[in-house]
């Protein structure tokens, strides 16, 4: 009689420990692929060269002066 308990205990033993291996078989993957994900790589960045906007240089503009008339 004890026979008859010892095999199917042995069996489901067998089989949970089948499925905790694997259990933690693909728990391994899932943090592989996790890490994998979460690594950053880096990408080149456009740093924008400042530029000067020309100033415009002022023109010369003939000026015209008036003589001042003596009033008497």
């Amino acid at each position: 009689m004890l026979r008859y308990l010892v095999e199917p205990t042995r069996l489901i033993v067998l089989l949970l420990l089948a499925s905790l291996f694997t259990f933690s078989c693909s728990l391994a993957e899932l943090s592989e692929i996790e890490e994998s994900e979460n690594i950053a790589t880096p990408t080149p960045t456009e740093i924008p060269v400042p530029t000067q906007t020309p100033i415009p240089t002022p023109e010369l503009t003939p000026m015209v002066t008036s003589i001042p008339t003596p009033i008497a």
